[in-house]
């Protein structure tokens, strides 16, 4: 971006950016809908009813604690439930009422999920709390009274916050017998009165307790991450090569938090992650998925045999991830909502498309919100040219982790000599524990996963068959790890990407780790920008965005 004051050459160039690229009015009416309290709305963004409450909560795979557990669990300091709305709510994730889909009436992207491929778990409950895309990608503005929903937006809510409550609450449970004791007649219900079902129930919950404390533990970062943000990536890489391969050296400090990025489009880019690391081309989509999954408690077990390349079983659930990346395809940027906030200046906005084209387009492609053969080649700017955070992409290129039990095996899992050697990036890791997660859905569910795999695909164009034979499935193996970088490995790269801004007024704080308060100062040379600000608030500034 040119250092030049932009506002003061081109004031109109705010309007084009809060109106245009939210690609002119909405042209439909924005409504509430099934599950939403007063003054909720959601936009039209190309799904309907039913495809809105199927983003927000299908299951994934993810393990957090039992179901049963969330819903009776007490608040640490007082006895209000856990999942109560106003607390949801202090944690900025986003409550809803009872619908079909969401019996229990959890918050938007909390799913009952379940214990498959989890032995361990199983012993313990089926029925298990996860987070689907929607918790992370489901933001909110606010404006004279009205709550408008986003879908694919950034939430504003704080993960970790959310996660360091939850285990105090697991272990205050622990610790108060008034607190327990009301916990478990919730939880056993006609079992309650057995005293070692309680103290069956106890021990689980000590178990399960530690679990949590130590993935805290495992990815505290130098400061909290408070809202809007998350090192997702430190997170994944946390996960794979300090917890699923053994080795609690490995852990990194989660030190780079970013913001959620806002996902409308996602399908149609060429590559992905702030720092396009990344590649969106064949079956990388569910590659992409897979590895989102893992680190947001999916269970991983890696298979370390040499010679059983049967795949590492896994609580992904691939199916649901093909029909979420189908969603994807469809979901659009949101538009200015017009009979909510006010109109649109003409003339400014005019103004406005002139600074764009001149200062923005070469990074920042203008693309129609609509078109279903829409396709964005990601623009990769080097660190030193953009001179901002370098923490995420840093660490992405630059952190090494030991291989361990891995060391000698094929990076590849099964279609290429390309060895681990003794330590080496995260990225590798994270591609061998998708791959072989897929390799072994592969053999258990062929028509399913080749599903999911079409469903990243931008023609798809392939039969679905009920067998598949081993050219087959080396060919699926092969389209993923080429998506993920993994066949011509590219030499590390330290930028950050630059990708169209439709829907952008829906998508503050600003920049990939959030560190630009609104538009209007990102617009400004960086000596004028706040240096410090508040986040966690879902009121629209009209005069900043």
């Amino acid at each position: 971006m040119k250092t030049i004051n932009l506002l003061r050459v081109f004031p109109g160039i705010l309007f084009w950016l809060f109106y245009s690229l939210a690609t002119q009015a909405e042209n439909c009416t924005p409504n509430s809908f099934e599950g939403a309290f007063s003054g909720e709305v959601t936009l039209c963004q190309n799904w309907d009813a039913r495809e809105q409450q199927k983003f927000w909560f299908l299951s994934q795979g993810s393990q957090i604690i039992p179901y049963r557990w969330f819903l009776f669990l007490e608040q640490p300091d007082n006895t209000k439930l856990f999942i109560d709305s106003q607390h949801m709510d202090s944690l900025r994730y986003l409550p809803q009422q009872k619908t079909a889909m969401n019996p229990d009436g959890l918050p938007i992207g909390f799913t009952k999920d379940t214990a498959r491929n989890n032995p361990a778990y199983q012993k313990i409950s089926q029925d298990w709390l996860g987070l689907t895309c929607a918790a992370c990608h489901t933001g909110q503005v606010e404006f004279q009274g009205h709550k408008i929903l986003v879908d694919g937006a950034p939430t504003m809510a704080d993960i970790e916050g959310f996660l360091h409550t939850l285990a105090k609450a697991m272990q205050t449970t622990l610790s108060d017998s008034q607190k327990f004791d009301r916990f478990a007649k919730n939880v056993l219900a006609e079992n309650f009165a057995e005293q070692d079902a309680k103290e069956k129930l106890k021990a689980q919950l000590q178990q399960i307790t530690q679990i949590r404390q130590g993935w805290n533990a495992m990815n505290a970062g130098d400061s909290p991450f408070g809202f809007a943000r998350l090192d997702a990536i430190g997170a994944i890489f946390n996960t794979i090569t300090a917890t699923a391969l053994g080795i609690p050296g490995n852990r990194h400090p989660a030190n780079a938090p970013v913001s959620y990025p806002f996902i409308w489009d996602t399908p149609q880019h060429d590559k992905v992650q702030w720092n396009g690391s990344v590649a969106n081309k064949g079956g990388g989509a569910l590659g992409r998925n897979v590895g989102e999954v893992l680190g947001v408690f999916a269970s991983l077990n890696l298979n370390t045999s040499l010679i059983d390349k049967t795949g590492h079983i896994s609580s992904a659930d691939i199916p649901h991830l093909g029909q979420l990346e189908a969603l994807l395809w469809k979901l659009q940027s949101p538009q200015w909502p017009a009979t909510i906030l006010p109109k649109i200046d003409q003339a400014k906005l005019a103004q406005g498309r002139k600074a764009f084209e001149q200062y923005c387009l070469s990074c920042h492609a203008d693309i129609r919100r609509n078109d279903p053969n829409r396709r964005i080649k990601a623009v990769l700017t080097p660190l030193d040219e953009l001179k901002t955070d370098p923490a995420m992409t840093t660490n992405f290129s630059n952190n090494r982790y030991e291989s361990g039990k891995l060391l000698a095996h094929s990076k590849i899992y099964v279609i290429s000599p390309n060895l681990f050697k003794k330590t080496g990036p995260g990225v590798d890791f994270l591609g061998y524990s998708v791959l072989g997660t897929i390799t072994n859905n592969v053999l258990l569910d062929p028509v399913g996963t080749l599903k999911a795999i079409n469903a990243g695909r931008t023609n798809k164009v392939e039969e679905v068959k009920e067998l598949l034979n081993p050219a087959d499935i080396t060919e699926m193996l092969t389209t993923i790890a080429d998506g993920m970088h993994m066949i011509n490995p590219r030499p590390s790269q330290l930028v950050y990407k630059g990708r169209p801004l439709n829907g952008i007024w829906a998508t503050a704080p600003y920049l990939h780790n959030g560190s630009v308060r609104t538009l209007r100062q990102l617009l400004l040379p960086t000596t004028q920008r706040q240096k410090t600000f508040h986040v966690g608030e879902f009121s629209v500034m009209l005069t900043a965005i």
